[in-house]
């Protein structure tokens, strides 16, 4: 017995023991295989040979569609440091396209309408694959949303897609201070993939020339920027009482600007940070100062009423 699919036929059950197919008696054979996407023949073969020494021989077609599950995946990352744009500068982006399918796609193409330098025809991209690339829109003048969408067709024809899109926020070209502030999950001082930032935490900027003050808060990417900002020294702190957690970075950096310089390396890491209460450790400390003052009062009103009695 033989399959046209290069599968090997096993006997399970039906001789009587004697090797011989006598009339009437049934061998049951199984086989496994691994089906391909689309529609084919898979063509079994028996040969035998008469009491005569006559050949024999059969066939039988079995017509089946084998099941595919194309997907395709892009991501699209603002690259530029600190995650910003200088207004009228270049926004860099990092294009990631992968199979995430069973099979195998061709014709896979991306399209970004706003940055057609984005636009790219990748071509043929095996399971699994990944195709990586880095584009830029130039002279950037005001912030907006870019979007990278993919195409690719799987073995039958079907047309699979995806989109992501990627934020890009326009800042005045003057000094800048600003990065990020992140759970920092395993202490190692550095942030790295799948560590979230933590939005809400607020940071406070001092210019030491002048002694003047300002505070930004974090957004939902654990980012902050100060911009449009004079050449001089600064220094940059996190409020400790916006957030929880243990630093493991430095809670104050003093970058010093000349003009239209950025500092955006000016990272602060928390270890087992948790969302903050919105109550000021300080206030605590009072509140738990006033309630044992109070406690202690009583306790002497109490003595002296006893001793009266």
């Amino acid at each position: 017995m033989t399959d046209d699919q290069g599968v090997v036929p096993v006997y399970q059950s039906g001789d009587d023991g004697d090797g011989v197919l006598e009339p009437g008696e049934a061998w049951t054979y199984s086989a496994t295989g691994t089906a391909v996407a689309g529609q084919y023949a898979n063509v079994g073969k028996v040969t035998a040979t008469g009491p005569n020494q006559e050949p024999v021989s059969a066939t039988d077609p079995s017509h089946y569609v084998g099941v595919s599950n194309p997907a395709i995946d892009i991501v699209k990352t603002l690259t530029n440091e600190g995650g910003f744009v200088p207004l009228g500068g270049t926004a860099t982006f990092e294009i990631v396209v992968t199979n995430t399918g069973d099979v195998d796609l061709t014709d896979v193409t991306v399209t970004d309408p706003l940055t057609p330098a984005c636009d790219r025809s990748i071509g043929a991209l095996a399971v699994g694959a990944s195709s990586t690339y880095t584009c830029d829109a130039t002279n950037v003048t005001a912030s907006f949303t870019n979007v990278a969408d993919v195409v690719g067709t799987g073995p039958q024809g079907e047309k699979v897609t995806d989109t992501d899109p990627e934020p890009v926020t326009v800042v005045a070209a003057s000094g800048l201070i600003g990065d990020t502030v992140w759970h920092d999950v395993n202490k190692n001082g550095k942030q790295d993939p799948g560590e979230k930032g933590i939005a809400g935490a607020k940071v406070k900027l001092t210019n030491l020339d002048t002694n003047e003050e300002s505070f930004q808060t974090t957004n939902s990417d654990g980012k902050y920027l100060f911009s449009a900002l004079p050449a001089g020294r600064y220094r940059v702190e996190l409020v400790k009482s916006s957030v929880s957690g243990e630093l493991t970075t430095p809670g104050v950096f003093t970058p010093t600007l000349a003009e239209g310089e950025a500092s955006l390396t000016n990272d602060f890491g928390l270890a087992d940070a948790l969302p903050n209460t919105g109550i000021d450790t300080d206030v605590l400390l009072l509140m738990a100062a006033v309630l044992l003052a109070g406690g202690a009062v009583m306790l002497t009103v109490t003595r002296r009423r006893d001793d009266l009695v």
